[in-house]
């Protein structure tokens, strides 16, 4: 199977499966045709009991996880999977694998430092979900397998600290922002709970008038090319409900700037074509906290943020997942909440309360 480029400039799969030939043109990426593919093939199969061996599925993965992520982010990951992962898992077909012909591989990855264990479990972590996405097979095997933990000396409310930017400092960062572009991305961001890779993937098309579609993101090739792929889980494609102030500023910011459905919301300086860049951002990041007088933050604690003054503003844990586009409240609790039920239009009362008023680009204090 492979992915090839029309004349047009457009990608195209064909492949041969019991003596039939397929094909498909009209994707704008190789990744797009790749995921196309993909689907194709195993719905082709379906029906079929048994799934390729654990090896072959993870080549898979990784023809895959390379049209997606830069050189050394692949090299590294791939080096981690032969280190830590190949010679400790039997290549049984992926089916037939249970946890107990894992534990070996867990009991070795357990010897060394947490830093090793959060990246390994990362990269097995996202091997499960695209078996999930292309094979649609729960690898309940690595899902059930006991979690390592960190008996490190460490304390919670460090790292507390350096996640989640207090509404207090969110409203000073705003209001040093004084880039229209920049602004309203940043305000998107937090209001929608949106990834540095989700907010780079907005169409204007994304924006019904009402609330923002989220059913991709972009990520760098190895040579630097910007490309559309799915969000991080099935539970991140969602449908976030805008408060009313900002989607009056996204009207303002698509009709100042004349932008065309296809374009991209936040686009490059050079083409409105083209998604603006990741390391763009970051620095507007920088010279925001800079101009705030307020400790740096990355760009992700937008998330954490808005998911701890939500909860502790008393929404439900519920409401805050289903926001963040989290697959299980579990992972919201885990991972973002750091220190009486509603709905969507209770949370746009309060967004709006908190974050509302503009003026020169900036919000008030």
């Amino acid at each position: 199977m492979a992915i090839y480029k029309d004349e047009k400039g457009g990608y195209f799969y064909k492949f041969s499966l019991n003596n039939k030939q397929y094909l498909k043109r009209g994707f704008s990426s190789v990744s797009e045709a790749f995921v196309s593919q993909s689907r194709a093939v195993v719905l082709l199969c379906e029906g079929k009991s048994v799934l390729p061996s654990f090896r072959v599925c993870f080549d898979k993965f990784f023809s895959f996880y390379k049209m997606s992520y830069k050189v050394t982010t692949f090299n590294s990951s791939f080096k981690r999977y032969k280190r830590y992962i190949y010679p400790y898992v039997p290549d049984k077909p992926l089916s037939e694998l249970s946890s107990d012909d894992l534990v070996s591989f867990r009991d070795n990855l357990s010897k060394f430092s947490f830093s090793v264990v959060s990246s390994v479990s990362g990269l097995f972590s996202k091997f499960s979900d695209w078996v999930d996405d292309y094979y649609g097979f729960h690898f309940s095997a690595y899902r059930l397998l006991p979690k390592i933990r960190d008996y490190s000396i460490h304390n919670d409310s460090v790292d507390v600290e350096r996640k989640t930017v207090s509404l207090i400092d969110l409203k000073k960062f705003l209001n040093a922002v004084d880039d229209n572009q920049f602004y309203l991305l940043f305000l998107l961001a937090i209001v929608a709970t949106l990834r540095i890779g989700e907010v780079r993937g907005l169409l204007v098309s994304s924006y019904d008038g009402k609330s923002i579609s989220i059913v991709r993101a972009m990520a760098y090739l190895s040579v630097g090319k910007s490309v559309p792929i799915s969000p991080k889980s099935v539970s991140s494609r969602r449908k976030v409900l805008l408060p009313e102030f900002v989607c009056k500023l996204i009207d303002e910011y698509i009709k100042d700037y004349c932008l065309l459905p296809d374009d991209y919301l936040f686009f490059s300086f050079y083409d409105h074509r083209l998604p603006i860049g990741a390391t763009t951002v970051y620095r507007a990041v920088a010279d925001g906290c800079r101009k705030a007088g307020i400790p740096y933050f990355r760009f992700h604690s937008f998330r954490h943020s808005l998911a701890t003054i939500l909860v502790d503003s008393g929404f439900s844990v519920e409401v805050v997942s289903n926001m963040l586009g989290h697959s299980s409240s579990e992972i919201t609790n885990k991972y973002y909440l750091h220190c009486a039920e509603t709905d969507s239009e209770k949370v746009d009362s309060f967004l709006t309360r908190v974050l509302s008023g503009k003026k020169n680009g900036s919000v008030k204090s």
